[in-house]
């Protein structure tokens, strides 16, 4: 396995280790007790992200969300096409409810240049990749109150 795998392991590599632990074989002569983690995957983390990404989700303030943002958001969703879907949710703090919109116009790559400018936009209460976490944004936003 170490043969297998070698190429990954160099001083400064940040890397992405998916694996199980399991009982050692009998043949290293182990009690049942003994267990080992065998790798599966090995992966450079820098190409982690593109790989296990398939969409973005993006909390807004509904109450903040205006024409002029959506105009930014639709001119930065142009600067940074991809092929991840990308999902909105707007959150109405005061009725401590939400609302899904899947985008169908566009979809775009998932970069921390493209994280770091949304989030300077006024109304953004933050992300998600994968899946919704809204759910417990809300429970946290009632608990605050």
């Amino acid at each position: 396995q170490y043969l297998k795998l070698m190429h990954f392991l160099v001083p400064g590599n940040f890397l992405f280790i998916k694996g199980k632990v399991q009982q050692r074989p009998k043949y290293y002569k182990s009690d049942e007790f003994q267990k080992e983690f065998r790798i599966l995957q090995i992966d450079v983390l820098d190409d982690v992200r593109e790989k296990l990404a398939n969409s973005i989700f993006l909390r807004w303030d509904y109450h903040l969300i205006d024409k002029e943002k959506v105009k930014s958001l639709e001119k930065l969703f142009g600067n940074y096409k991809g092929k991840k879907q990308v999902v909105f949710e707007l959150l109405d703090k005061k009725t401590k409810s939400y609302v899904t919109l899947n985008s169908r116009k566009f979809r775009s790559n998932i970069s921390n240049d493209l994280i770091k400018k949304i989030s300077q936009l006024e109304g953004f209460l933050g992300f998600s990749i994968n899946k919704s976490f809204m759910n417990h944004y809300v429970e946290n936003i009632s608990n605050d109150l």
